[in-house]
């Protein structure tokens, strides 16, 4: 069962509640297995993409695709069975909103599953939509989980496959940048050296601290040293 389920109150066993994107307060009660698609139904050879219904095998959501078993939830793809959650993906056990006071007034407390009010030190709002600042995060409109993904300049990434090094997303790992060259400070370090008068700029190269040095004229091995 849903619970606060807009100006509704709550949906029938066997029922999840389907909320308008503008305002959450607008929803109505629909089937488990019907696709909610903004606050609307999608008929039976439609899919849901950014809000709105369209016809199947146009499964865009932002600029992903999302499965034949998914759905778009604002540029997220998640399970036909859950419910959109400002962004989340909700199960049906589990409730999108509730309503109650933040401060002196009375405010939509949405932003994540299981219900109850954030604590107002923890609201915050993204592209207008409220979020648990504790536990999500705000990235160029788009509310994220920083434990799976991470914000570069205004660009989501992976952290488990890509950094972000001089506000560039780039391929692999690292919580340091040698140029756009992410490394492990911990086992490596990013040399910068003169190459040469013909060269306009110095030249960077991610090393093992281990086995090499760093010298005016470049990456020496570390029995040999610097001359």
């Amino acid at each position: 069962m849903n619970l606060n389920c807009g100006s509704i109150g709550s949906c029938n066993s066997g029922e999840k509640c389907c909320r308008n994107l503008i305002d959450p307060m607008i929803a109505i009660c629909i089937a488990e297995d019907q696709i909610c698609c903004g606050g609307s139904v999608c008929g039976s050879t439609e899919s849901c993409s950014n809000g709105q219904c369209v016809p199947q095998g146009t499964n865009l959501c932002g600029q992903i695709t999302c499965a034949s078993n998914e759905q778009c939830c604002l540029n997220r793809c998640i399970g036909k069975d859950q419910t959109c959650c400002d962004g989340l993906g909700c199960n049906s056990s589990e409730n999108c909103c509730g309503i109650g006071g933040i401060g002196s007034t009375y405010s939509y407390t949405c932003g994540r599953c299981s219900g109850g009010m954030i604590p107002d030190q923890y609201l915050g709002t993204c592209n207008g939509i409220y979020y648990d600042t504790s536990k999500f995060k705000c990235c160029n409109n788009t509310i994220y989980n920083p434990q799976t993904q991470d914000c570069c300049n205004s660009t989501l990434y992976n952290p488990q496959t890509h950094a972000c090094c001089n506000n560039t997303v780039v391929n692999g790992q690292g919580s340091a940048c040698c140029g756009l060259i992410p490394y492990n400070p911990q086992t490596q370090a990013c040399c910068v050296y003169d190459a040469g008068s013909n060269s306009a700029l110095a030249s960077r190269v991610v090393y093992n601290k281990d086995s090499a040095v760093c010298c005016m004229e470049g990456l020496q091995p570390i029995d040999k040293g610097c001359r």
